[in-house]
């Protein structure tokens, strides 16, 4: 049963992402239309920065989801995770360079590289006591 939980937890953060974060930014996009560009982004500043702070906060939650969901060795989850995002977002990524802003895609990968383990620290810090250490 460890195993299984260990991997629901992996998986939990590109099905988060997905839920959450991915119908978000098409949405904040779609309600900007006038600013997106031919492939379906954006290169004005103030909307890829709504984008990058859609992600952020998504980030973070994926992060915290993991380390609960977890709890042997929450960190260890929330690296795996850290990782299966970073594979994801390089094919995404790629798929729609020229799209967005280049500083976007490297923000991008900041994001998920700094905000996954605060989520899973924060989590550690709140749930330990109830939840963690079961």
């Amino acid at each position: 049963m460890k195993y299984v939980i260990s991997v629901l937890a992996v998986l939990a953060a590109p099905l988060i992402y997905g839920i959450l974060c991915v119908p978000s930014i098409s949405v904040l996009m779609s309600s900007n239309a006038d600013l997106l560009n031919d492939m379906g982004g954006t290169y004005d500043v103030a909307l890829t920065l709504q984008a990058e702070l859609l992600q952020l906060i998504v980030l973070l939650m994926i992060g915290f989801t993991v380390a609960a969901i977890a709890r042997f060795k929450p960190m260890h989850h929330v690296a795996a995770a850290v990782l299966v995002m970073m594979a994801i977002g390089v094919s995404v990524q790629m798929s729609f360079w020229d799209a967005m802003l280049v500083w976007h895609h490297f923000v991008f990968f900041t994001l998920i590289a700094v905000c996954i383990p605060i989520g899973g620290l924060v989590a550690g810090k709140v749930l330990k006591p109830k939840v963690l250490d079961v």
